[in-house]
């Protein structure tokens, strides 16, 4: 079921109440507990899952998938699972770090971020192929262009980063991985940068950075002329866009914004963007909090979340031809599902983007 959203405000209101609350109960009792009890705790102590979800997935457009995801969960672990929706990628992590959610959907960057924080928080599945098994790429970051624009960023024949500085650039949010992290790494190495910061800062790399919070407000930033290039990833755009021309995922494909949209992109419908540089992405990982939920409910999560149910349920993995229904994922072939990963599946990434954490 749909829960609570929070802001950043709130979010440090609700913890700092919590903080209170659970001091007072520590004078009371006289003991106190961490994230190393939780790990031991019995399972009859936890009476729901809460799951929350970034920005993007936090929109009423993925309202029906956020419903399926809780009645799977529910299903899979016999617990409630109360939904919670977010307008900042900070709230998301620090939510599932902290232990006032269970579970969560989060990038790469964000989860190698917040393992790094709290190791108790891992990889309960990703995405599969479409062998149904694991894969390193999963989606890809795209850096776009107005098409209008397309010829002025080649180099010979073929599209590149070549003419990219000193333009209006927009991203998602710092903590992106691919409204930031990967796009900002490339340009770092291509550039020969000190640091992806320089990417951030307008003034610096690019004439004026933009940073909207999500990957549509990213697509209309470009659209509406406020970039002259913008960053987004595919699979959260493609529900509001049509292919023109092109493959999927390829430098001088072509998209258009269709009718229908949501704001902010229902202003900018019928417009035109192509992608220059496409990124492989690995998988976004579905993160449990394995010190608030017990072995086995996580373990009755995952099995449950993996099986064949699940691939089949098409409010979660609707047909490429399904028009109506909008889900982070999508039911390219027969055997694509969701897969069990461990934390080394980021090994990778890790080393890509030079994390040190």
């Amino acid at each position: 079921m749909e829960g609570n959203s929070l802001n950043r405000r709130q979010f440090v209101a609700v913890s700092a109440t919590a903080l209170m609350g659970a001091v007072a109960a520590g004078a009371v009792s006289g003991c106190s507990s961490s994230n190393g009890d939780a790990k031991g705790s019995d399972s009859a102590s936890k009476d729901k899952i809460i799951f929350i979800w970034e920005p993007n997935e936090s929109t009423t457009t993925y309202e029906g998938m956020r419903e399926a995801v809780a009645e799977c969960i529910e299903e899979g672990c016999g617990l409630p699972c109360e939904m919670m929706t977010t307008t900042d990628y900070n709230v998301t992590i620090e939510s599932l770090v902290s232990g006032k959610a269970d579970m969560a959907s989060l990038g790469a960057s964000e989860y190698v971020e917040a393992h790094a924080k709290n190791p108790d928080v891992n990889i309960a599945f990703v995405l599969s192929n479409e062998d149904g098994e694991l894969d390193q790429a999963s989606y890809y970051s795209q850096i776009c262009v107005r098409s209008e624009d397309a010829d002025k960023y080649k180099s010979g024949s073929s599209f590149s980063l070549d003419n990219i500085k000193g333009k209006n650039f927009s991203f998602v949010n710092l903590n992106s991985t691919s409204g930031f992290v990967m796009p900002a790494t490339v340009v770092k190495k291509q550039f020969g940068l000190s640091s992806t910061d320089e990417c951030s800062e307008s003034g610096a790399f690019f004439d004026t950075v933009l940073f909207p919070g999500s990957h549509p407000g990213s697509l209309f930033n470009l659209l509406n002329g406020d970039a002259d290039v913008a960053v987004f990833a595919d699979y959260l755009v493609d529900p509001m866009v049509e292919l023109v021309s092109g493959e999927p995922a390829q430098p001088g494909t072509v998209y258009r914004v269709k009718e229908g949209v949501d704001s902010p992109l229902d202003a900018v419908v019928g417009k035109e963007f192509t992608i220059i540089e496409a990124l492989p992405v690995p998988a976004v990982p579905i993160c449990i909090n394995t010190a608030t939920v017990p072995p086995e409910i996580h373990d009755k999560i995952i099995s449950y979340m993996c099986s064949d149910e699940v691939a089949s349920n098409p409010e979660i993995f609707p047909s490429p031809d399904d028009k109506d229904t909008v889900s982070n994922w999508s039911k390219t072939s027969d055997k694509v599902c969701f897969v069990p990963a461990e934390d080394d599946y980021y090994d990778e990434f890790r080393e890509l983007i030079d994390f040190k954490g």
